[in-house]
């Protein structure tokens, strides 16, 4: 089944795509009893203004053009045309996606049991799944062998009308509401559209190098998750295909000066632990970090495991989608247990920084959470107007001072 007029896409493909993917980060020590989860999930669903969608065979989503109609029904006078990502507003789009993540740290070594979260699920972010057509007649390697690609997705991400209306949760407290447009908002969005056509993340390249050590560029712009996706064919399968993905992130921190600051700079130097900067932030060369988060299916499960279904005990499905057929059909599966780092009598390097890289972590909520209370404090004092003055006294000060 094909999608817009003359388009390849196949829509039985995309549409298996659709519910929820979780992705999460789950690990603990075997000494000391510490633990942390980060989930990041994402509910992919039909956009009803695909109806608007044209195709253009020369206007290819992959270089980052999409077909626009005509506004007005001027009886066909005005033709399709082809216009950049990066330059337009869009009425519509193949998909859209809502997205909701947070973290629990429970840390009795640091005697820290924190948690926090967007709040509930941000969105709508409107995305066209661009066939890449050069992956005819492929083959890839996976942990199955060797298997032909029979077609293959990649996400672009599109300013849609919808876009400006994107905002902070009230319970959102993984970002001060100043930061948000920057990171989830529309800013994001459109950082990304402008970014995405050169796949900045290609072949391990850092798309933020430009602001690595260095304030000259101004401040780090965040650029939203990339995914790829790659139907292939398995015999093994019922259906006689199988997904394989891949996924890439740089979730930035933005860090006061404090011990989580100097942990990164640590592990950073040492190449333990997937993590990269400083890079620029509120003019400061070294308050940004990134914890590199980097997923190929092909290559066998690592630390971050990636499910397409919801997983109990995390977000499932966001409230516009609990009654469209694509919730109805969503699997909840059984939460597995954390990876545990051994910390047994051979505590090599690698290891060791495993256990600093959970401190890490937690230090980011607690200096996170803390900048936030020291910056709302500053604004709560600064609105107080003093009803009276009091007046110096040396005896005041006196006893203070014995």
């Amino acid at each position: 089944e094909k999608m817009a007029s003359n388009s390849t896409k196949n829509a039985t493909n995309i549409a298996s795509l659709m519910g929820s993917w979780t992705a999460r980060l789950d690990i603990k020590t075997d000494i000391g009893d510490n633990e942390l989860q980060v989930y990041f999930v994402v509910h992919f669903m039909p956009n009803p203004m695909s109806q608007y969608g044209c195709y253009l065979e020369h206007c290819s989503e992959i270089e980052n053009n999409i077909c626009m109609k005509p506004r007005h029904n001027g009886y066909g006078e005005k033709p399709n045309r082809c216009e950049k990502m990066e330059d337009i507003m869009t009425d519509w789009s193949d998909i859209v996606a809502f997205v909701n993540m947070g973290g629990t740290a429970n840390a009795n070594t640091f005697n820290v049991h924190q948690s926090m979260s967007t709040g509930g699920w941000v969105g709508p972010y409107s995305l066209m799944m661009a066939q890449n057509k050069t992956a005819d007649d492929e083959y890839i390697s996976s942990s199955k062998g060797k298997m032909k690609v029979l077609d293959r997705y990649e996400t672009r991400w599109v300013y849609s009308e919808s876009t400006p209306y994107l905002r902070v949760n009230p319970g959102c407290d993984i970002l001060d509401p100043s930061e948000f447009d920057g990171n989830l908002g529309a800013a994001a969005v459109n950082n990304t559209v402008t970014k995405q056509v050169t796949n900045p993340f290609a072949n391990g390249v850092d798309p933020y190098a430009q602001y690595l050590n260095t304030c000259e560029n101004g401040n780090v712009q965040p650029i939203l998750p990339l995914a790829e996706f790659t139907f292939v064919e398995d015999h093994e399968s019922d259906q006689g295909i199988s997904i394989e993905f891949k996924i890439n992130y740089k979730v930035i921190t933005f860090l006061p000066e404090g011990p989580a600051r100097a942990f990164l700079k640590h592990l950073v130097r040492k190449g333990k632990a997937p993590i990269s900067g400083p890079y620029c932030y509120m003019n400061d060369p070294t308050k940004s970090y990134t914890i590199d988060v980097a997923v190929d299916s092909t290559k066998g499960e690592g630390l971050i495991k990636v499910a397409h279904a919801c997983i109990e005990g995390f977000p499932c499905t966001p409230e516009s989608a609990a009654y469209s057929s694509t919730a109805k059909q969503i699997q909840v599966d059984i939460q597995d247990g954390a990876t545990v780092i051994e910390l047994g009598p051979i505590v090599c390097l690698a290891v060791t920084s495993g256990l600093l890289f959970v401190g890490l972590l937690v230090s980011l909520f607690i200096n996170c959470k803390r900048d936030r209370k020291i910056k709302q404090l500053k604004q709560a004092i600064e609105n107080i107007e003093p009803e009276m003055e009091m007046e110096e006294s040396n005896a005041l000060h006196e006893p203070l001072l014995d």
